[in-house]
């Protein structure tokens, strides 16, 4: 009865803007809090679910806990899936960046002699380079870095979200 009772009032429910606030403190990923929250929250509700008491503590202090933790766990769940959806036609989500991000740069340019000519200013000679590793291309004539985000921005004229949308596309 002591570990149950101590375990129900040290339990403290958190949002996800107290999991972001924490994980930017802890200098982790929001993923990663968000993970482990999860799994802390399914371990009490199995500890819980599985303790043996009698029914007047059963109904004192584990149904009771049973509740808070599954509102938790709903209510993470659906915090998590809002902020993930994109908000509007102009918005993109964090997944659709990296997924952006992550096109090959050899995609959008031709690197058919391991040079191209740029598309940010006029070029006679092949000035662009391939930076394999980072997935980027790198002019060694203006000095510029790009990914593939940048690239269709100068090349397309086109705006950052709608970049972003492309690639995803793409």
């Amino acid at each position: 009865m002591g570990e149950l009772f101590h375990r129900y009032v040290s339990f403290t429910p958190m949002r996800l803007r107290d999991l972001e606030r924490y994980a930017s403190e802890m200098e982790v990923q929001i993923g990663f809090a968000v993970n482990r929250r999860r799994k802390y929250l399914l371990d009490e509700l199995e500890f819980w679910l599985s303790a043996d008491t009698d029914l007047e503590t059963w109904e004192v202090l584990c149904r009771p806990m049973f509740f808070k933790i599954a509102d938790e766990l709903v209510q993470l769940v659906r915090d998590v899936y809002w902020r993930r959806k994109p908000k509007g036609p102009e918005e993109v989500t964090d997944e659709m960046k990296l997924r952006a991000k992550a096109y090959p740069v050899t995609g959008l340019i031709d690197f058919t002699r391991g040079n191209a000519l740029a598309f940010c200013h006029a070029d006679k000679a092949p000035s662009l380079l391939l930076w394999a590793k980072g997935n980027r291309a790198s002019c060694h004539v203006c000095n510029k870095r790009f990914d593939p985000i940048d690239i269709l921005m100068i090349r397309d004229g086109l705006k950052y979200h709608d970049a972003v949308r492309r690639l995803c596309a793409m």
